[in-house]
């Protein structure tokens, strides 16, 4: 499934909710976001930028700013995008923010 295909059924859900923060994500707003969205990240912005006014997709500035990219298909399986961004994310090392640091549990332990 495609990235917009999934945006547009996730967004339904929102249909009728009460929440005013929900309400940039409706439905009748999608289809807007979405060819703004593949306007402005668009892979011929990358050839033609100068034509373009200098205009380059978002991922064109983390990748002079030397910041790696990670990108995947959105067309596979939920559990195969999750791992490999499991694995992406962890690749310099297994973050440990959310957890307690062994320190605070040893001092708990005593």
């Amino acid at each position: 499934m495609g990235a917009s295909l999934f945006l547009k059924r996730r967004s339904k859900t929102f249909l009728g909710s009460k929440d005013k923060s929900l309400e940039k994500w409706h439905i009748s707003k999608m289809h807007e976001k979405i060819e703004k969205h593949n306007a402005l990240n668009h892979s011929n912005l990358f050839a033609c930028a100068e034509e373009n006014g200098g205009l380059f997709p978002t991922t064109k500035f983390f990748q002079d700013n030397k910041t790696e990219i990670f990108e995947m298909d959105a067309a596979h399986e939920a559990y195969e995008i999750f791992e490999s961004m499991r694995i992406y994310t962890e690749r310099f090392g297994r973050p440990y923010n959310y957890l307690k640091s062994v320190a605070f549990l040893n001092e708990q332990r005593e």
